[in-house]
């Protein structure tokens, strides 16, 4: 369930990117970052080492963009 969540909220975010509408852009690091930590759950759950990683990785990255963006 949680990796679906976490898709639903990349589709919002890719389809925020693609059409590039100012001011909404912006806010598809949130959902990239939402996404990412649904998945980031689901791989501790399942204690998947590389997944973990990777989810933690693109935290980080999202939050970063969600920083530049809004301040």
């Amino acid at each position: 369930m949680l990796n679906w969540l976490g898709t639903a909220n990349f589709l919002v975010a890719g389809s925020l990117i693609a059409t590039n509408i100012e001011p909404y852009t912006k806010y598809a690091f949130i959902f990239f970052l939402i996404g990412h930590g649904l998945c980031l759950i689901n791989a501790y759950c399942k204690n998947i080492a590389s997944l973990k990683l990777r989810y933690a990785f693109f935290c980080v990255i999202d939050s970063y963009g969600i920083y530049n963006w809004f301040t």
